[in-house]
């Protein structure tokens, strides 16, 4: 342990904090990339923190110069309590004081003087100057609040794996890559191939997100009988996209039997919560269900009443060959019932369980792909032939270990020869994937037949304005207009280059026709990291969504 001390005054010149993401753009309050937090920074500064980036900064015009490889501080943690900051590094851990100076926070580390500014709830920048070869530059880092000052071990990470502790990062995967990706305990598994390709029959490319959302922004009554538990409200994106694979999402269970707590996702089109089935209880505190579509999820406490109304499906490992991934979909037989296609998998010739269903009557279709592993490309898909009727009636009882000591499951059996070439119809139309670049705002809805909205995307530059009647301004253009017809709605505006003219830019969202009360969801990206992600509802006009300005 060692302590280093002030010993004076100390100076540091530096111009207003300005937060470039690639762009630079000043933080003015509720318009850019970070809405200042108001307060005292010595107070907002207590708790937990990590860096997520850091960079270096031209110290004149402060626009971004290069990334800073990993150094003493990167993937570090931090902690400021009663005025004290502690750094924790491999090595060694050292206490460090601060210092308030007018309305600047100020700490002193490993020789170097750095200043403190928050960027928002939950985010800090920490400046300082450097010397690399003579010229000097801004070093900036910025760190995330995290909850515990632990380092994490990423040494087993498999190659595939995209683990970031900043939840408004993204990754992009590409339709011939496969991509593990970690955000706040829970994991996102793509399997190659999950991504389709584009209209030209080429690569196409995502960008994903997992992010934590506030339960205060729920956009529904949670089912009866069930509470959120803490931390279990999270959104992943892209919101309105059907993939060619199903991809797995695997929750953390935050300590409850998976007979206790159920995951549900929000169904734009019939706008309620439908019950996601769980498909295997994992070692690490974790389950794991099978999704087609991506969206708003949250973990929920059922009470006892509620778990009563749950059942489950099994198909025993006599009906599932080596080699092979099955997915079973299931869709109420009842119109009535509001809820949607629910799937569940398995690989590699174990049982598949489908836990956590409410009772009734399903339509149960089975499919199955070709691949031993998610790295590896399905080399083909099939459908069983029969179309399964399944009556879930009986209660699905929690046993002491796996799925394999649960009672109450409802059987399904299958032929050796009664496979189809095709991927289900059930599944739906693989959305064609769109642009995406520097920057890239997509707007998402769902259209039922006969009761569609058509909302516009804009895109006002210095020079012009991007939209349905101009679809290509400078560097940017819209790639994807939808009109009033039924389905996943989508809209999407990007980048085509990264050189953008100085000036200010505003993203809006126009309710030009159609049925009012229908809910969006517009998502903005710069370099990689979401900026501003918003659902809502405008029934006239136009709603500003995000206003950022390039010096």
């Amino acid at each position: 342990m060692k302590t280093t001390k002030l010993l004076g005054r100390l100076w540091l010149v530096l111009v207003s904090v300005c937060a470039t993401l690639g762009f630079v753009s000043c933080l003015d309050d509720g318009t850019e990339t970070f809405p200042l937090e108001p307060g005292d920074i010595q107070v907002l500064a207590e708790g937990t923190w990590r860096v997520s980036t850091s960079e270096l900064l031209d110290l004149a015009t402060r626009k971004h110069v290069s990334d800073m490889p990993d150094d003493e501080l990167l993937y570090s943690c931090i902690k400021i309590e009663d005025g004290t900051l502690v750094v924790q590094t491999d090595d060694d851990e050292w206490e460090i004081d601060a210092f308030v100076e007018g309305e600047d926070y100020y700490v002193y580390i490993n020789d170097h003087l750095y200043r403190l500014t928050s960027l928002g709830k939950g985010r800090l920048s920490v400046e300082t100057e450097r010397d690399v070869n003579g010229e000097v530059f801004v070093h900036r880092y910025i760190l995330d609040k995290v909850s515990s000052i632990e380092r994490p071990d990423y040494s087993g990470d498999p190659e595939d794996t995209d683990r970031n502790d900043d939840e408004n990062a993204t990754s992009v995967v590409s339709s011939s890559e496969s991509r593990t990706i970690i955000r706040g305990g829970y994991t996102l598994v793509v399997p190659k191939g999950a991504v389709p390709t584009n209209s030209d029959g080429e690569d196409g490319r995502v960008a994903f997100s997992l992010r934590h959302a506030d339960a205060d922004d729920l956009p529904a009554s949670l089912p009866s009988g069930t509470t959120l538990v803490e931390g279990g409200n999270i959104k992943v994106e892209p919101m309105g996209f059907t993939f060619t694979s199903p991809l797995e999402l695997r929750v953390p269970l935050q300590g409850f039997s998976p007979s206790d707590v159920a995951l549900y996702r929000y169904d734009e089109a019939s706008r309620r919560w439908v019950a996601v089935p769980w498909s295997k209880i994992n070692d690490d505190g974790t389950a794991s269900v099978s999704v087609l579509e991506l969206g708003q999820f949250v973990l929920v406490k059922q009470s006892a009443e509620a778990s009563q109304q749950m059942g489950g499906i099994h198909i025993s490992s006599r009906y599932i060959e080596q080699g092979y991934y099955y997915y079973l979909t299931l869709t109420p037989t009842s119109l009535s019932s509001g809820q949607t296609r629910t799937i569940a998998f398995t690989a590699n010739g174990k049982d598949l369980y489908m836990a956590g269903i409410p009772k009734g009557t399903y339509t149960a279709v089975v499919s199955r792909e070709a691949r031993e592993a998610s790295q590896q490309a399905a080399t083909g898909t099939q459908t069983y032939n029969e179309v399964i009727e399944v009556n879930v009636t009986n209660t699905l009882v929690a046993g002491s270990g796996g799925y394999d000591t649960y009672r109450g499951w409802t059987e399904i059996s299958l032929s050796s020869d009664g496979w189809n070439s095709g991927r289900p119809t059930i599944w739906g139309d693989e959305t064609v994937t769109y642009g995406t670049g520097k920057f890239q705002a997509t707007l998402t809805w769902v259209n039922e037949a006969g009761n569609g909205t058509d909302y516009d995307l804009h895109l006002t530059t210095p020079s012009g304005e991007v939209y349905y009647g101009h679809m290509r301004e400078g560097s940017f253009e819209l790639d994807r207009d939808w009109l009033t017809g039924a389905g996943n709605a989508i809209e999407n505006i990007y980048s085509i280059n990264d050189v953008f003219a100085a000036g200010t830019y505003k993203v809006r969202v126009h309710h030009y026709s159609g049925a009012t009360g229908k809910r969006f969801n517009c998502r903005i990206l710069v370099n990689g990291v979401v900026v501003k992600s918003v659902t809502g509802v405008q029934d006239t006009g136009y709603a500003d969504i995000y206003t950022f300005t390039i010096e």
